[in-house]
């Protein structure tokens, strides 16, 4: 039987038959299209010059050149260059010659850097794709023949040879450096093809003599100076995503690892709205000229100060201990503080993962590995400006093999988080409360033992403080197959854990294998997704989970997303002060990015409701009871917040809601009533009331369609007969989705 109270019905044991099949992505999300948050660009001010980056490159302008450097990934030993610097302007027989001798500081012109060379522009255009070089003539240039531009070229990168595209400079099976075809474009829009060739010391752009001669001025030259990378393994120029997000202003904040080459691996970052449009151009999180490996940036959001800490561990190179650092972004503007170094140099501190606040304090959970042998826990300030600083530190757990510490991201008044990590030694899942002060720790728990020679590839786990949902991929004999699993650990008020539902497998076919999952505590439920690995095609799947562990929904997939190295992040909105439900979903993308076909990072924000089915108004009411209607968002699994409401009620009356399944019904008179398996006397509110319906996570029962009704008693009419004073509301039809 159906269990309720006079504001509550919790359908938890229908019988029925299902209509609804498997749902899609589409179907139980509201998800608009992937974005590519790494194809944003940026221009900086640097010094007395510029820094520019775009998604697969970055540039540097100063007084006396242009440096271009493309981002191959870890195939490329150290990162290669390609500095221009113009030489010469003029006809191809009275050649005038640029001053070289002093440098031209350059200006900043939008989204472009222009160096004003007596009364020509020389433009470089910031794009996504590269630098859009175009030379602005005024007016016509003394002397005959060809127009000649020449530049000094000093790369890293071998010439690889010209064709109808340009010149290449490129390493083997890495890619490297385009310089595009020589356009000539006059005034009136008259265009003409010119030429690019390499010469001793540089390369020439050239345009006919007779369309220099005849074009309408001013004239422009425009070649485009771009990355050329090819499809390897090597080329995972972005990888390593996470995110947060930040209620105030609505914005999540996600980064990511860009490797321009084995020698430097830098942090992004990119603001993304709401909706899942990208805000802003990209932000350069952690820049270094000079070799530099940083690995692992995490994210989360600090409520009060509508900031996001970052964090991330670095390096000079394989060779030396990683260090820890952090810095704050500011999630209106955009605006970067400087680096705080959360530990000193040589304790080789490794996997930082990241806990917001979204209450009232002030700061945010850092913990992370150190050696493999002592696991640690800081608690960061993050001011209302400026740079981050460490209130105090602890040790979470010591010992022979300690790896892939996780916290979780969401908490309850208290600011109780709890700390996951996994035992090498013992193969076994261990776990431990902190509260947001670090004052009251709890007991190290042992979640869950492996078999032995049995391993662990990746946990993850979200909460609300009291309870947990933990999620790995683990190894499992004799097939060596990687199977995802979760299970619910809940902490008592003495910060004691214990299990709180069987160990599960969500995930363990025999064709396919699950690398990084994700947890995300989404209010009523939880969602987790995972990289799939199966049939030659890598995706993105996940399901919703009830607190539990158990379905709470249909599995969903990201089909052909094909991610590569993709560690999937989701970023709950409640993690960073909201109250909704949705999420954002960010991985590592392997699909075609054109011009171009490597990695990169997408985002998807999602809803763990969808839309749900518009209730169907049955038939009309009888006499004046008032009007029905639903609020608390759609009839879908797991909405505790779905209610019945009846507005305009006739005053003094009694109102009861009457709950029950449709063709059931019994007329009288004009009227037709459900005849109910519930009719409960709810309380007035002056003319108003409603009643909640607690729709279950029991997939099982999706399609179930339920017949509601509200029947007053009090009016001074009744159009049926064997009953007066009663009257009723037309009659909802509500199907359950997801």
């Amino acid at each position: 039987m159906p269990q309720f109270r006079a504001d509550r019905l919790a359908i938890t044991g229908l019988c029925l038959v299902v209509a609804a099949g498997r749902h899609g992505w589409a179907q139980s999300r509201s998800s608009p299209p992937a974005q590519v948050v790494s194809s944003a660009h940026c221009l900086v001010a640097a010094g007395t010059g510029f820094l520019a980056e775009g998604a697969r490159y970055q540039a540097s302008f100063r007084g006396d050149a242009v440096d271009f450097v493309p981002a191959l990934g870890a195939g490329a030993p150290t990162s290669p260059h390609l500095r221009l610097r113009l030489l010469s302007i003029g006809r191809a027989g009275t050649r005038r010659q640029e001053p070289t001798a002093a440098a031209i500081a350059p200006v900043r012109d939008g989204d472009a850097v222009v160096y004003v060379r007596g009364e020509v522009q020389e433009r470089f255009a910031v794009r996504p794709e590269g630098l859009a070089l175009s030379l602005r003539f005024p007016a016509r240039i003394p002397g005959q023949g060809d127009l000649v531009v020449r530049y000094a070229v000093d790369t890293t990168l071998p010439f690889a040879g010209a064709d109808a595209t340009g010149l290449h400079y490129a390493l083997p099976g890495l890619g490297g450096v385009g310089i595009g075809a020589v356009t000539g474009i006059a005034a009136d829009g008259h265009r003409a093809d010119g030429a690019i060739r390499q010469v001793t010391g540089g390369i020439e752009l050239c345009l006919p003599g007779d369309f220099v001669d005849d074009a309408r001025y001013p004239l422009v030259l425009d070649p485009l100076i771009g990355p050329e990378l090819q499809v390897t393994t090597a080329n995972d120029v972005d990888s390593e995503p996470d995110a947060a997000f930040d209620a105030s202003t609505g914005r999540y904040l996600v980064v990511w690892r860009r490797r321009f080459a084995a020698d430097r691996n830098l942090v992004r970052g990119q603001l993304v709205d709401a909706a899942g449009g990208l805000v802003g151009g990209l932000l350069l999180v952690r820049d270094a000229a000079t070799p530099t490996l940083c690995q692992n940036p995490g994210v989360a959001n600090v409520a009060i100060r509508d900031r996001f800490l970052v964090a991330w561990s670095e390096s000079a190179s394989l060779f030396v201990a990683s260090t820890l650092q952090c810095c704050a972004v500011d999630a209106a503007t955009g605006a970067i503080s400087g680096v705080l170094a959360i530990t000193g140099p040589g304790v080789n501190a490794v996997d930082p993962r990241i806990a917001g606040e979204n209450g009232i304090d002030d700061e945010a959970l850092v913990v992370w590995s150190e050696a493999r042998q002592r696991l640690a826990i800081a608690t960061i300030t993050l001011p209302t400006a400026g740079s981050p600083t460490i209130d105090s530190t602890a040790t979470v757990a010591t010992g022979g093999f300690l790896s892939q510490p996780k916290i979780s991201r969401s908490h309850d008044a208290s600011g109780r988080h709890l700390v996951v990590w996994q035992d090498d030694l013992t193969a076994s899942l261990d776990a431990r409360t902190y509260d947001r002060e670090l004052l009251a720790p709890g007991p190290v728990f042992r979640a869950f033992d492996a078999a032995p020679g049995e391993d662990f590839r990746g946990v993850a786990v979200d909460g609300d403080g009291a309870r947990f949902v933990l999620a790995w991929a683990q190894t499992r004999l004799p097939s060596l197959q990687r199977d995802l699993r979760c299970v619910t650990v809940r902490a008592d008020l003495n910060n004691v854990l214990q299990l709180s539902s069987p160990i599960r497998d969500l995930e363990n076919s025999t064709s396919v294998e699950t690398l990084d999952p994700a947890v995300a505590f989404l209010g009523p439920k939880f969602t987790v997704a995972w990289t799939r690995v199966g049939n030659a095609n890598t995706d993105v799947e996940g399901i919703d989970l009830a607190p539990d562990c158990q379905d709470c929904g249909t599995r969903w997939a990201i089909t052909g997303s094909n991610v590569l190295q993709g560690r999937v992040a989701l970023a709950a909105e409640r993690a960073g002060g909201g109250t909704s439900t949705a999420a954002l979903l960010v991985c590592a993308d392997a699909g075609p990015v054109q011009p171009f076909a490597t990695s990169r990072i997408t985002s998807r924000r999602f809803d763990a409701f969808g839309p749900g089915l518009t209730p169907v108004t049955a038939g009309p009411g009888c006499g004046n009871g008032g009007l029905i209607g639903t609020a608390g968002g759609p009839f879908v699994l797991a909405n505790d917040e779905f209610r019945i409401v009846l507005q305009g009620a006739p005053a003094g009356a009694l109102a009861f809601v009457d709950v029950g399944f449709p063709g059931h019904e019994i007329p009288c008179g004009s009227c037709t009533f459900i005849n109910g398996f519930v009719l409960q006397l709810v309380p007035l509110s002056g003319s108003s009331a409603f009643f909640r319906i607690v729709p279950p996570c029991v997939p099982a029962q999706l399609g179930t369609t339920l017949a509601a009704q509200w029947l007053v008693f009090g009016a001074a009419n009744s159009p049926c007969p064997s009953a007066p004073g009663l009257v009723a509301t037309a009659r909802l039809h509500l199907t359950l989705s997801e």
